[in-house]
């Protein structure tokens, strides 16, 4: 409290710092312990990133994003800061205050056990597309996701994304921010400005390889520049993977988006045993020529006519057909 950059949380003012500051990314971190026991995290961007206004605004939104999702499966993020107006360029570089979930940080796990026995590893990969898919169902793609972003314990919960790539519109290179990539990201990440939900099935990929085999599949650098012949093979990295295993995780791996999954609630459903792939859930016909749909499936890939499965909270479905309107629309 006091001085440049200064943090102070009104809403939360019985608190105390159990550690920090830190430099962690792009921010400052403490680590709080809110009235109560909640633990907290207090995480701020640091100054000389702050004082680039389209970063510190694209922070700020981030930040709001994350508050606004409202998904049970992302962090709270309790108050944006400072006030009256974050975003303002002449103010202390901005925060954001979001409760820490009661588990262990993935990127922990994956150090310490990885070579994981393969019913744990799969069914890793399996709770994290059950968490996702209730982020895609918001409308909301992760884009980045890393394991230091996955906290998991009773639930799997997601902190921090999309903040990671706050120096993305910062005054870099283009080639210095393809260098600075991810290897979590898929190869679409860094050439496309929008992604669907496949990009997040690919990163789901990468953290099985890494949770079955202790390695990266395509090294520690960012997919985009990763050398691509044929998808490795996870039967060549570890002995006695199931070959249906194998061809899972090589389709994950896809390097176009078309190639993969088509949904969070599919992949899941394979990882759990419901079929091949591409052979899982065919749960509804096309209206048009009768070819089964998958779960996400927005177009028949036979006929092209544009239909959509929705998958109701209650956990019953319903098949609409959009008969008058664009795929694009």
């Amino acid at each position: 409290r006091g001085g440049a950059g200064a943090v102070n949380p009104a809403a939360n003012s019985e608190w105390t710092v159990e550690s920090g500051p830190e430099r962690l990314g792009n921010e400052r971190i403490w680590r709080l312990r809110l009235a109560g026991g909640r633990r907290a995290v207090l995480a701020q961007l640091v100054p000389e990133l702050a004082s680039e206004e389209a970063l510190r605004r694209r922070y700020v939104r981030d930040a709001e994003w994350l508050r606004d999702l409202a998904a049970p499966v992302v962090a709270e993020v309790i108050e944006i800061g400072p006030s009256p107006d974050p975003r303002d360029p002449g103010a202390d570089p901005p925060w954001r205050l979001r409760v820490e979930p009661d588990g262990e940080l993935l990127e922990t796990g994956l150090r310490e056990r990885a070579r994981a026995p393969v019913d744990e590893a799969v069914e890793l990969a399996a709770r994290i597309c059950d968490a996702l898919a209730e982020v895609h169902r918001r409308g909301a793609v992760l884009r980045d996701l890393q394991p230091r972003q996955i906290v998991v314990g009773k639930q799997v919960w997601f902190t921090d994304v999309g903040l990671a790539r706050a120096d993305i519109l910062s005054s870099r290179t283009a080639s210095s921010l393809i260098l600075e990539g991810s290897p979590y990201a898929s190869p679409e990440h860094l050439m496309s400005t929008r992604v669907d939900s496949r990009s997040d099935l690919y990163t789901v990929g990468v953290i099985l390889w890494r949770a079955l085999t202790a390695t990266l599949p395509f090294g520690d650098g960012p997919a985009l520049l990763a050398e691509r012949g044929a998808t490795p093979r996870l039967s060549a990295a570890r002995a006695g993977i199931p070959e249906v295993l194998d061809a899972i995780a090589a389709r994950c791996l896809g390097r176009r988006p078309e190639e993969r999954f088509d949904s969070a609630p599919e992949l899941a459903a394979v990882l759990r045993g419901g079929g091949l792939p591409g052979k899982a859930l065919a749960v509804v016909a096309c209206q048009a020529c009768g070819k089964p749909l998958r779960v996400g499936l927005r177009l028949c890939l036979r006929c092209g006519r544009a239909a959509v499965q929705f998958r109701h909270e209650s956990g019953s479905e319903l098949a609409l057909d959009l008969m008058r309107i664009k795929e694009d629309s």
